[in-house]
Formats: C-alpha cells, structure tokens, sequence
C-alpha cells in the first residue's frame, strides 16, 4: 500500500509541476502487513482520492498521507488529508452519488468518488469521508488484512 501511494504521489507530482501548483505532500507511512487485494484497483482508489484532494488545494496547500495498522480490527487504515476547500454537509451527502460533481464543466466526471467507494466495498473495506466548508478533507479508507 504505501508503495501505491508512492506511485500515486509520483503521478500528480507530474500534474503538479506541469501547473502552478505550489502543494507539499507530507507522508507518514507505517509498517503494513501484506493486503490480499487487486493491487491495481487499489491504485485506481488512490489516484481518484489523491486526485481530489490536489484539486481541492488549487494552488498551494498541504496533502497529508498516512497509513497505519489496527492490529484489534486487522485492518489497514489509509487516510489523505487536505487543506482545501472543504465540502458543506450538502455536498459532502452526495460525494459519492454517480455523476455529481463541482467541478466545471470538462474538468470532473463524477465518478471518481463512487469508482472508489464500490473499489473499496467489494475488497471488504470502508472509505469515510469528513468535512468542512473551507477547513478541508479526510478521506479515510479501511481495508481489512484478510478478505472477509
């Protein structure tokens, strides 16, 4: 996991020096079991978080990535932090409808979040999202160790 999230950093740094974005990305990446998992739709999760949260930050802020370990849910906990726009409860009630979106027209397809959510469901994980307009995200992934 924290090798795909490497990879996933490597990729929007490509989109952030391209830009005139100034954004720090901060990891704070334990130790990790192995994840029974298909490796490639866990990459596609992080991407669209990661995604997101640059997005949310426009043009300078701080991403935070974190991983972790809950050895008494045997479960490994991802989160990606922004000190972006935030989202109002409003939104943050349809993040994961299909096709909502706030970005322009041309820029989001509103898929990203709900590809994520079914993503992490059907490997038995739950993904969370908290909020506030202004303040910033968290989006918060739990995956359990061993498929359920």
């Amino acid at each position: 996991i924290n090798q795909s999230i490497e990879q996933a950093m490597e990729n929007l740094n490509t989109q952030n020096e391209e830009g005139d974005k100034s954004v720090q990305f901060i990891k704070e990446f334990n130790q990790l079991p192995p994840l029974e998992c298909y490796i490639s739709e866990i990459n596609q999760c992080l991407l669209h978080t990661m995604n997101n949260a640059l997005d949310a930050v426009q043009n300078s802020g701080t991403i935070r990535l974190l991983t972790s370990y809950d050895e008494n849910e045997k479960q490994i906990i991802i989160k990606i932090i922004d000190n972006g726009t935030g989202m109002s409860e409003e939104i943050l009630k349809q993040a994961f409808t299909p096709f909502f979106t706030t970005k322009p027209v041309g820029s989001g397809t509103g898929i990203g979040l709900t590809i994520t959510e079914r993503i992490v469901r059907r490997h038995g994980g739950k993904i969370h999202l908290a909020s506030k307009s202004g303040e910033g995200t968290t989006v918060t992934i739990s995956m359990p160790v061993l498929k359920q």
